[in-house]
């Protein structure tokens, strides 16, 4: 069977849950977020894809914050705090989901 396309997330999450569809790919924040929300209405989050995205602050063009927020970011990701609040608001350390290849 072809992949389907859903426009929206929720329409793609509601195929899952009412088994129109066996898997999904999709940010793992959302994922994540609605199974802390509904957790016995998926299956596990398999893997990720790895897409180099990343995360960070909006500041004004030119700030003279942005090296601060940087370096807090950084600070934040190397000594596990964004693991553990990703831990607590999603119920997954996103670093801890394997990565597919």
């Amino acid at each position: 069977m072809p992949p389907r396309q859903y426009g929206t997330a929720a329409a793609a999450l509601t195929a899952v849950q009412v088994n129109r569809c066996d898997a999904l790919v999709l940010d793992v924040p959302i994922v994540a977020s609605q199974k802390k929300t509904k957790p016995s209405a998926y299956g596990p989050v398999a893997g990720q894809i790895l897409t180099h995205e990343q995360y960070g602050a909006v500041l004004q063009k030119g700030s003279k914050l942005k090296p601060s927020v940087d370096r807090a970011i950084r600070a934040l990701t190397a000594n596990g705090t964004i693991g553990k609040l990703q831990k607590k608001w999603f119920n997954l350390n996103f670093s801890k989901v394997p990565i597919l290849k």
